[in-house]
């Protein structure tokens, strides 16, 4: 059972489109009695995909994207947030097509995780994607500066390096080689 008695929520920022982000208030009423407030963000739907795109030797995917909030860039697995009514596997893959030109061959939903339960509203659906290599020489929308393959072992010493530090990215990466153990 909850600890929680009720939740009042309230919305302190809401910005326009294309993001939609919002701050949300929330007062949080304990069973005790005991009343505390709490913020989180929420962007757009607050629902999106990770694409953990593999090709048939089982190498992954991965872009440099830069990121304004590292002021630099992060090498990262393709990913993005979903439009309304839009499926976890539909996302990815339009995701995929968007950022390297590349058309997913099967999608497959693995799980769905939350980015950080105490500070955002998101849905997180992890979705494995296989995908004809080499990859295509349109590189999408140009959110990707460059792209490259790596094998499981290769991404394990990239994440080991520092060199992969996005958590999406080896959450997701520990959820596929957990799903193709199964």
């Amino acid at each position: 059972m909850s600890p929680i008695k009720k939740a009042q929520e309230k919305i302190l920022f809401s910005s326009g489109q294309p993001m939609h982000l919002q701050v949300i208030s929330s007062q949080v009423t304990r069973l005790d009695g005991l009343v505390y407030d709490t913020q989180f963000v929420q962007c757009g739907t607050g629902k999106g995909s990770v694409c953990v795109a593999f090709d048939d030797a089982g190498r992954l995917l991965l872009g440099k994207h830069w990121r304004a909030a590292l002021r630099g860039e992060s090498l990262e697995f393709p990913r993005g947030r979903a439009m309304a009514e839009e499926s976890p596997e539909d996302c990815a893959r339009r995701e995929l097509y968007e950022e390297t030109g590349l058309e997913v061959q099967e999608a497959t939903l693995l799980t769905k995780i939350h980015g950080d339960t105490g500070l955002l509203r998101d849905e997180v659906c992890i979705v494995a994607c296989r995908v004809s290599y080499p990859v295509s020489s349109d590189m999408g929308d140009g959110e990707f500066s460059s792209t490259s393959w790596a094998s499981p072992e290769e991404f394990k010493r990239l994440v080991l390096e520092g060199c992969v530090s996005d958590a999406l990215t080896i959450s997701a990466f520990l959820i596929w080689e957990l799903w193709k153990l199964s």
